[in-house]
């Protein structure tokens, strides 16, 4: 489902528009919907709060990277890069036991 969700959102900016216009209004609707929910789920942990810091500005740049790939080329070409690189930071991070 969240891969279905995060390919179609980077076929919608891909296909806007104004990439920059069309992904902020992307996130804002996102953090609008889950808004509703923040009451029912608990602060995270001290070391959560680490982690939220150091991914936010990672996510950032992954998004606007995603974004300048998009002027340069094919969704199709674009697309699958930086998604091989994220998954194996995962399967790294994860036989390393983070």
């Amino acid at each position: 489902m969240s891969a279905a969700g995060h390919a179609a959102s980077n076929v919608l900016v891909k296909a806007s528009g104004d990439r920059m216009v069309f992904r902020t209004c992307l996130n804002l609707v996102t953090a609008l919907w889950a808004l509703p929910f923040v009451p029912f789920v608990a602060l995270p942990n001290r070391e959560a709060f680490t982690h939220l810091l150091i991914g936010i500005p990672i996510h950032w740049a992954y998004q606007m990277a995603m974004l300048q790939a998009f002027n340069r080329g094919d969704f199709g070409q674009v697309y699958p890069v930086p998604s091989l690189f994220l998954a194996k930071c995962s399967i790294g991070s994860s036989l390393l036991g983070y």
